[in-house]
């Protein structure tokens, strides 16, 4: 919520420094001191441009070792925090630092630094920093295996040798920048209060100053213009968006009151919306639990409540304006102001009656099926390629003398007689290609008994084997009789 807020300031911040009012502050100042915009303008010579730029060098070379130091100490306590924890969130945070880490010398690299104290500095600054890095990522590999062993070569010498060298450095590098820039300053001012006499020549700069807050004015007014067009064009799209939506969406105030519904809301609820706006949610969207049928706070309540979005919920009956009862899924999050503060929520929902309704006959309809299975008079065996036996009926295993919990732990070659895989093996080709096998062999009771069948073989949806053995012992014998 901090990060939040500060970033919320900082929008609020270039806003304004993009609005009108910084246009009119500067026209106002331009025209109550003169002598401030003349003496701005003159202070501007190639001298004190370049002095400037030198000062910026420094500070932004400055920052980016405050930035070197700052990603080494966090990098550091993630891998402390890892090697408490275990949690892998501060392994993935190391790695993102670590990668800053490298982006940051690089720029330094590229900064080209001329004093020799601070290159040098930085040379030993930026081995250590690197035995650091090796030395925290050997941390990191030895949580994975042992914590214990992790925390006990993390608080070793090796890392707060390491440590210290990198803050003397630092301090080295720190030192010499703040004398840098200190010497610049001093030579800007210096240099400042020699052409303050020369500063009357600046009078036509500062009406030349108010001829560019005129313009800028000029060109703020069209760039307004021109946002709000597009905010329009916006706020079309995300009302058409919201009107073609499948789901229903509903906003509310923070207080719980409706404030707008999308067409899918209003038909999945049965009220329109300007009949709907500023009721309690309650009201239109009234759930209960499926299971129950008991009362459930709705998720706004709970979303206004906790502050922290709710994910998809299912098994939620809504009550419609016409009394009918769909079961829906829903889900929701908060909604901020500028501040940082909840001033509402927005709920997302579906009807999922039909969708339910279909799986439970889908259920029903399986049920049926293998109902039928198994009071088969024939033995029905479900098979892999391998031959292992998946799933059989009751009549299978009455037929074969095994229970079923028996039959799958048993292969088609237990039950099947040598001589006959040798001499009728299934051939796996036929099968994919779509044929259905037929065979009669004798099979292998569990009691050692053999018996003759009639078999058919097919391949089913999931590269599954399916066949149907019928008992034709007696069959048999009558032939030969």
């Amino acid at each position: 919520m901090i990060k939040r807020n500060k970033h919320i300031q900082l929008k609020s911040k270039v806003g304004w420094i993009s609005s009108k009012g910084f246009p009119l502050y500067m026209l106002f100042f331009s025209l109550l001191l003169p002598g401030a915009a003349i003496y701005h303008l003159i202070t501007k010579n190639n001298w004190l441009k370049k002095e400037y730029s030198k000062q910026e060098v420094y500070v932004q070379q400055k920052d980016a070792f405050e930035k070197l130091g700052l990603y080494t100490k966090t990098v550091e306590s993630n891998s402390r925090g890892y090697a408490l924890t275990g949690n892998e969130q501060f392994l993935r945070n190391f790695n993102i630092l670590f990668d800053s880490i490298n982006s940051v010398g690089l720029q330094i690299k590229a900064s080209a630094i001329t004093d020799e104290t601070i290159a040098f500095s930085y040379a030993k600054l930026d081995s250590f920093i690197d035995e650091k890095i090796r030395f925290l990522q050997k941390v990191n590999t030895l949580t994975a295996q042992n914590r214990d062993s992790a925390l006990l070569f993390f608080s070793g010498t090796e890392g707060f040798n390491l440590s210290d060298s990198i803050s003397i450095y630092s301090g080295v590098i720190f030192q010499k920048f703040n004398q840098q820039i200190s010497e610049s300053k001093t030579s800007f001012w210096q240099v400042k209060d020699t052409n303050n006499k020369i500063a009357y020549s600046s009078l036509a700069a500062a009406l030349l100053l108010i001829v560019v807050s005129f313009y800028l004015l000029l060109r703020e007014n069209i760039r307004t213009k021109g946002i709000s067009k597009e905010l329009e064009m916006q706020k079309e799209r995300y009302r058409t968006t919201l009107s073609s939506m499948a789901e229903g969406v509903i906003t509310t105030d923070k207080d719980g009151g409706i404030v707008y519904m999308n067409p899918a809301a209003e038909q999945i609820t049965g009220w329109n919306k300007q009949e709907a706006e500023n009721r309690p949610l309650h009201q239109v969207y009234d759930v209960s639990v499926e299971s129950t049928g008991l009362s459930v706070t709705n998720i706004v309540s709970r979303i206004l409540k906790e502050g922290v979005p709710i994910e998809l919920e299912n098994n939620t009956v809504l009550k419609t304006r016409n009394n009918a009862e769909l079961i829906i899924n829903n889900s929701g999050s908060p909604l901020f102001d500028n501040d940082g503060n909840i001033n509402g929520a927005v709920l997302v929902f579906n009807d999922i009656t039909t969708e339910k309704k279909n799986k439970l006959d889908l259920k029903e309809s399986e049920e049926k099926y293998r109902n039928l299975i198994d009071h088969a008079a024939d033995g029905i065996f479900i098979l892999d390629q391998q031959g292992r036996f998946i799933d059989v009926n009751s009549s299978g295993c009455a037929m074969m003398g095994y229970t079923k919990e028996e039959v799958l732990h048993l292969n088609l070659s237990d039950i099947t007689p040598l001589e006959y895989i040798n001499k009728m093996p299934i051939n796996m080709n036929d099968l994919i290609s779509g044929k259905i096998l037929l065979v009669e062999r004798q099979y292998q009771r569990k009691d050692g008994t053999r018996f003759y069948a009639e078999a058919s073989a097919k391949l089913i949806a999931g590269g599954k084997i399916q066949s149907i053995v019928r008992d034709i012992t007696q069959r048999k014998k009558q032939r030969k009789n």
